[in-house]
């Protein structure tokens, strides 16, 4: 979508947000309802339950909304920042981070255990040691070398330790 909208000229922020817009479509807005659902649950929450409690509360608060501004800009302008490489350079950087992301939930969910019995984690189970690490293989490989090959091996190294730090 980034690399469509670019093509069709169309303005950078615009075409950064078409992106962002398209991929929420695509995925039901899973991942930015459940920032917002963190954002709001620990920034309102003082107590475990409490947490939890707004957490599971389908309404947004004052935290999550501005946690959707300010990552939806954040994303809308490193995307933009994107758009001066090939498109495929852009593929890879953006398939990368997504493979990456989605290899340390594999890891986080099996080293922490669910915050409630009947949550959405518990659906997903716990995987395995192994099954953990193959994703972070597969994931950071994707990661370290698209972000080697199309930018430096600074930046390859940068978005391992980044995402680590993330986790």
């Amino acid at each position: 979508a980034l690399v469509l909208a670019h093509y069709a000229r169309l303005p950078d922020l615009f075409t950064g947000l078409f992106a962002i817009a398209i991929s929420a479509m695509l995925t039901g807005a899973f991942h930015e309802d459940g920032l917002a659902d963190v954002a709001d649950g620990f920034g309102g929450g003082a107590t475990r339950e409490e947490r939890l409690e707004i957490m599971k509360d389908s309404r947004i608060g004052a935290y999550g909304t501005l946690a959707l501004i300010l990552t939806i800009l954040a994303r809308a302008s490193l995307l933009t920042a994107l758009l001066h490489l090939r498109p495929i350079a852009v593929i890879v950087l953006v398939a990368g981070a997504a493979a990456f992301s989605r290899s340390l939930m594999v890891d986080l969910l099996w080293a922490t255990r669910p915050a409630r019995s009947n949550g959405l984690s518990v659906l997903a189970g716990q995987p395995s040691r192994n099954t953990a690490l193959l994703a972070l293989a597969i994931g950071g490989i994707g990661a370290g070398l698209g972000g080697t090959l199309v930018l430096s091996p600074g930046a390859g190294a940068l978005a391992l330790v980044a995402g680590g730090l993330a986790l």
